[in-house]
């Protein structure tokens, strides 16, 4: 429990010494408060030509969508600094070992990832949500953080090349949209991408909400498991 804590510690202190990571740690809920403020207004200015409200449950589900993408990459840029310093390589003669060390950098963002989640919900505020249902599926975002943080760690050598693969792999995002906009089964082409999952549990209820869940969570742990992997193998 004490390496733990000091671990926690040691990151805490990474992140707020560097400006950039700070920015993008909060970012989602910048983004939340800034929603909050200028989509009723926009909601006003359109009011006589497009109803803007009966998209603010979707706009809700992506703010929460953005929290495990964006603290993904400060994870991930955090690993490539781990991969200079070979921090992974020292902590492998340590009692923690480079695999309680990779857990670590795997479990405790997901636990923070789901604490943002609902802060995002709760300072944008467009619409009632039912957070008893959205608890599964913010858990299930939640996954997303690790995965975000290893597909860089895996496809990038360095920060410059973590920047360009993070923006690279927001296009996923896209993904979520595909079932709610079109009434087709190609429309599940996009569940290849784990964020097409969190909308499909959303929107939907009953024994279809179940299953998507159960998608959703078997598609997450196989991207997991499959980059925790091939990270592994790439650090020898």
């Amino acid at each position: 429990m004490n390496k733990l804590l000091s671990l926690s510690v040691t990151h805490s202190k990474r992140i707020f010494r560097d400006p950039f990571l700070l920015f993008i740690t909060f970012l989602p809920l910048f983004v939340s408060l800034l929603f909050r403020i200028l989509i009723p207004e926009l909601q006003q200015l359109l009011i006589n030509h497009f109803d803007l409200r009966l998209y603010y449950p979707l706009i809700m589900v992506f703010l929460i969508m953005i929290s495990p993408m964006f603290f993904g990459w400060v994870i991930g840029f955090s690993l490539l600094d781990d991969r200079d310093e070979d921090i992974l390589a020292y902590m492998s003669v340590t009692p923690l070992q480079k695999s309680g060390y990779l857990g670590f950098k795997i479990i405790a963002p997901v636990l923070i990832s789901v604490i943002q989640g609902y802060l995002v919900l709760v300072i944008a505020d467009l619409c009632p949500m039912n957070y008893l249902k959205l608890l599964p599926v913010i858990i299930l975002m939640a996954i997303e953080t690790p995965i975000f943080a290893l597909a860089q760690g895996v496809l990038a050598s360095n920060k410059v090349e973590g920047l360009a693969v993070g923006k690279l792999l927001g296009i996923a995002l896209i993904g979520p949209f595909a079932s709610y906009f079109f009434d087709s089964p190609f429309a599940y082409l996009a569940g290849i991408f784990p964020p097409f999952w969190i909308t499909e549990s959303y929107f939907n209820d009953g024994a279809h909400y179940w299953l998507s869940l159960a998608v959703g969570l078997l598609i997450h742990i196989i991207f997991l498991v499959g980059l925790t992997r091939i990270f592994n193998r790439k650090q020898g």
